[in-house]
C-alpha cells in the first residue's frame, strides 16, 4: 500500500535525525518516495540504497535519477525474503508498506532476514486494517494478502505504535482507500538489533 509518499510523513519521524557515516536500505523503495524523504528531510553523509522486486519501479526511479536527482546511491532488483547481503552491513533498515503483500509465512521470513543484515535499527510499517487492493501501476506485487496485528511484531521483539493523521484521513477522503467501517492507521513497528 505504498501510496505515493503519503504514509512515509510517520516513518521519517522513526528515522534519526543524523545519519552520518549510515548505510541505510530502503526495502520495497517503489518509485522512492521514502528515499526522498530521507535525501531532504536527514542530515549527514550517508548511503541510502533501494530494494524492489518490481523491475519497472527500479527503471523508472533510475530514469528519475537521470533527469532531477539522485535518491538512491544504488538500486537493487530482487526479492526481500532472500536478500542479497552479508550479515549485520545496514545501520538501518526500512521496509514500509511490504508485509501487507506477502502471505504471513513470508512476512515472517521477511522479519528475520531483516534482522540478519541489519546492525543497528529496523523500522517496518502496515496498514492497521486489512483492505482488498488488488494490483496497482500494472504491478501484481501490490496486491494485499495478508493482515498484521500489533502482537505479531510485539511477540517478535519490536516496540510498536499505531499512527492516525490528517495524511490517512485524506486518503480515505479522496477515495484512494473505501468500505473501512474504522479509520485506517498505520501499524509502525521497530526494533534495536545487536550489531557486530
Amino acid at each position: 500500500m505504498r501510496i505515493d509518499g503519503i504514509m512515509s510523513e510517520a516513518i521519517v519521524e522513526f528515522i534519526p535525525s543524523d545519519l552520518n557515516k549510515m548505510l541505510v536500505l530502503d526495502i520495497g523503495c517503489a518509485k522512492g518516495h521514502l528515499g526522498y524523504q530521507i535525501r531532504t528531510k536527514k542530515s549527514g553523509t550517508l548511503a541510502v540504497l533501494g530494494l524492489d522486486l518490481w523491475a519497472p519501479y527500479i527503471k523508472e526511479v533510475r530514469s528519475f535519477h537521470l533527469a532531477y536527482a539522485r535518491i538512491y546511491d544504488d538500486l537493487i532488483l530482487g526479492d526481500a525474503r532472500y536478500m542479497p547481503f552479508r550479515d549485520k552491513v545496514f545501520n538501518l533498515l526500512i521496509a514500509s508498506e511490504i508485509l501487507e503483500h506477502l502471505p504471513r509465512e513470508d512476512g515472517f521470513r521477511l522479519l528475520k532476514e531483516m534482522e540478519r543484515i541489519c546492525k543497528d535499527r529496523i523500522i517496518t510499517s502496515t496498514p492497521s486494517k486489512f483492505f482488498e487492493q488488488e494490483e496497482l501501476n500494472d504491478n501484481p506485487h501490490q496486491r494485499h494478502v495478508s493482515h498484521w496485528k500489533e502482537e505479531d511484531f510485539v511477540k517478535s521483539g519490536y516496540e510498536v505504535k499505531v499512527v492516525y493523521g490528517k495524511s490517512l484521513n485524506l486518503v480515505e477522503k479522496i477515495g484512494l482507500i473505501t468500505r473501512l467501517s474504522e479509520p485506517l492507521g498505520v501499524i509502525l513497528a521497530w526494533k534495536t538489533v545487536q550489531g557486530v
